[in-house]
């Protein structure tokens, strides 16, 4: 609950002092195409996701994104992050709740995996998963 609370705090305390504003901003600015911000979010999302838990990753992009959108009447952006987070999470373990009990379960029924071989894998398949996940980001706006 701490971990929460805290959080919040500092994903409050960036929003009222302007720091998320002036990232959306430098954002949207520098990338005018709605469908190049959508896959910005992603791969920002998804490699921020890889080395910090994606839970606090898609809470200090909630803000970002919300700008966004209003700036550019997309929710593109939404499912960018939605999908950034997630995958990205997956490229190591600490990137997900889920990787972390995934490692504990499997260390006690025997089948140590270890950091490395972990990273080797989920780079792997998390990189391609972002690929993949930005032609279909191009291919939904598209339409």
């Amino acid at each position: 609950m701490v971990f929460f609370i805290s959080l919040f705090i500092l994903v409050g305390g960036l929003d009222v002092t302007g720091i998320l504003r002036d990232f959306a901003g430098a954002i949207g600015s520098v990338y005018q195409n709605p469908i190049v911000i959508a896959i910005v979010i992603l791969w920002v999302a998804g490699l921020s996701s890889s080395v910090v838990d994606n839970i606090p990753i898609t809470a200090s992009l909630i803000p970002v994104v919300s700008l966004l959108s209003k700036d550019f009447h997309s929710s593109l952006f939404w499912w960018a992050l939605v999908m950034g987070a997630d995958i990205g999470g997956n490229i190591t373990p600490i990137g997900s709740s889920a990787g972390v009990v995934g490692l504990g379960i499997s260390k006690k029924l025997g089948f140590e995996i270890k950091n490395k071989e972990w990273v080797k894998m989920g780079t792997t398949t998390g990189l391609i998963s972002l690929a993949v996940c930005s032609l279909s980001l191009f291919l939904i706006a598209a339409l």
